[in-house]
């Protein structure tokens, strides 16, 4: 069974602007909008999912509408423009211009904020976003923005925000597809996936022995020179060139043989 819905959208008509009365027409353009003309005038797009008319920068009662909201007739030309022929001032011409912009807010574990202070940005080569913020949050998207997941320190992802204790201010990933993070107090970490979304993580950080480690904990940025050698640069410590070896890395830095 279907419902019948009436709309009596405010009009120009009804403050005495309008001369005439306007007809009634309805259109659509490419992007499957609906614009409505009532027999009173009053110019909307109608929305499906509220089953409203919206105003379109028309609105009687609002002082900043750019035109009247009675028309004569209303028309999509090949490009997908909107051509309006108002009471007045006359022609009026709308472009429609894609967004190619989608936004999201990191969510805060702090009830009082709106949202995070995301540290770094990272697009893997599965087009997988990746965002790490302040409170050590690591939030990871699929390409087509749905939330996959937050990676713990185990390499498994969370479906609810939480802390990993990897606050991370860098990421990259190498030319084996391995996953790099540059973390503040927990130096670098080094994500292998095993299957879709796990994966076993490697820490360098200064619980290894001392000709292993990096020279500070805190890690701010990385770099993958055209050798495939990992470069790491430290707050505090300088650079360490990370040299992979059987079962492990081992960070060379100023302190431990790095000539300058």
């Amino acid at each position: 069974t279907g419902r019948l819905y009436h709309f009596r959208p405010k009009s120009d008509e009804d403050i005495g602007l309008a001369q005439t009365q306007p007809n009634f027409f309805v259109v659509e353009d490419k992007a499957g909008r609906t614009w409505v003309h009532p027999r009173s005038g009053g110019f909307s797009e109608f929305n499906p999912v509220t089953r409203e008319l919206i105003p379109f920068y028309n609105d009687p009662d609002d002082p900043n509408r750019r035109f009247f909201n009675t028309m004569h007739d209303a028309f999509i030309d090949s490009n997908g423009n909107l051509w309006m022929s108002t009471r007045a001032p006359g022609l009026e011409k709308c472009t429609f211009q894609q967004s190619n912009f989608s936004f999201f807010t990191q969510p805060s574990l702090v009830l009082t904020n709106n949202g995070c202070e995301v540290r770094t940005t990272f697009e893997d080569g599965k087009r997988r976003l990746w965002t790490a913020d302040k409170e050590g949050k690591i939030m990871i998207k699929a390409a087509d923005g749905t939330t996959l997941g937050f990676l713990m320190e185990n390499g498994r992802l969370s479906p609810k925000p939480l802390k990993s204790g990897m606050i991370a201010y860098d990421i990259i990933q190498d030319s084996k597809n391995r996953i790099w993070l540059a973390c503040k107090g927990k130096g670098l970490v080094v994500l292998t996936e095993k299957t879709e979304g796990v994966f076993t993580p490697y820490y360098i950080n200064q619980e290894l022995p001392i000709e292993h480690r990096p020279n500070t904990g805190n890690i701010y940025a990385l770099l993958e020179d055209q050798e495939g050698r990992i470069w790491a640069g430290g707050y505090g410590g300088g650079l360490n060139l990370v040299l992979e070896e059987e079962g492990g890395f081992r960070c060379v830095h100023v302190g431990n043989g790095l000539s300058t």
